[in-house]
């Protein structure tokens, strides 16, 4: 379910950039190239505002408000008197805020349901670059904000193209970083904070996107793939005969496998023979293949994805990284 609204005018509330696609649901109006923030605009022909709410017996509520969309008279939700409203507007100017001056370029902006929740979704810096050729990564900077109390204001980095309800839920689920404001008095003052902290992460991102590109330039040796097995593995030379050689060569082997004929991304040509295969490779082997230690949820089933993310999977992940980089020269 796309899940976008429908203007008063009749107008489908999402605009889009042609160049990217024609959204799933065909909705919307295109616009050849991407838009500044105050083209996005457009699609938002409405504000929001406070309507005092009233008990039976006619007396106002003092604590609570109603907050209503100026085109249709809709009620989004209720919030606290202290509720602070981010308009449209400032949802645009916050997103251009998070890069350099000039910088931000719109991809797609809308609004949800009967306007409860809008997005406006920018190009990321290196929006698009290759590790490798063929192997293409776009990203993307996501701002959105809710109306009904269901959402913070958030911002976040995707590689997910929102153009609905669904991409928008995961682009915020799978994203690896999400800041997220509360609408109280001081989120303004909170918005310029969390611009700083975003564009680190900005920064950040593009070193490591420097990083994967430096990878894929440099082809897999036996040497350099013995170095990268001794350190993250064990050194199988050096272990005695028995059980413990034997685990030891069936970790190797794993992921020899997939490194080499892995169902991820080196699946795609010529990935698997440069140094960002053997990381992607590793990667495949320490979230699929690997054994993970530790507590066991409700099921009884080992809480793999605790570890992928949080636990000892994720500190080999940053250990498998930084050696790469360093077997790189870089």
């Amino acid at each position: 379910m796309d899940n976008i609204k429908k203007n008063a005018n009749g107008q489908d509330a999402i605009i889009y950039n042609a160049e990217t696609g024609t959204p799933w649901h065909s909705k919307g109006t295109a616009v050849n190239g991407p838009m500044t923030p105050e083209q996005a605009e457009i699609i938002y022909p409405f504000d929001y505002y406070k309507e005092t709410l009233y008990r039976a017996d006619g007396t106002p509520i003092k604590t609570h408000d109603a907050i209503v969309i100026s085109d249709t008279k809709t009620i989004m939700g209720i919030g606290g008197v202290d509720r602070t409203i981010i308009q449209p507007k400032e949802v645009c100017e916050f997103a251009a805020d998070l890069f350099d001056a000039g910088g931000c370029k719109v991809a797609t902006a809308g609004a949800l349901g009967l306007g409860e929740k809008i997005w406006i979704l920018c190009h990321a810096p290196n929006y698009e670059y290759e590790p490798v050729k063929g192997l293409t990564h776009r990203q993307y900077v996501c701002v959105a904000n809710a109306y009904d109390d269901s959402m913070s204001l958030i911002s976040l980095y995707t590689d997910v193209c929102v153009v609905c309800q669904n991409t928008l839920n995961e682009a915020i689920s799978g994203s690896p970083c999400v800041i997220k404001l509360r609408h109280t008095t001081n989120v303004k003052q909170r918005m310029a904070m969390a611009t700083e902290v975003f564009k680190g992460y900005v920064r950040a991102n593009a070193d490591f996107q420097s990083a994967m590109v430096e990878l894929g330039k440099h082809p897999i040796t036996d040497e350099l793939l013995h170095d990268f097995e001794v350190s993250m593995f064990g050194d199988l030379e050096k272990t005695e005969e028995g059980r413990s050689r034997s685990i030891l060569q069936n970790k190797i082997d794993a992921f020899s496998k997939c490194v080499f004929a892995g169902k991820c991304a080196t699946a795609v040509p010529g990935v698997s023979d440069t140094l960002y295969g053997m990381l992607q490779g590793y990667t495949e082997w320490s979230d699929f293949y690997s054994t993970v230690k530790g507590q066991k949820d409700k099921d009884g089933v080992t809480d793999r994805t605790n570890a992928i993310l949080f636990g000892q999977a994720s500190k080999d992940k940053v250990k498998a990284l930084n050696l790469a980089l360093v077997l790189a020269g870089r």
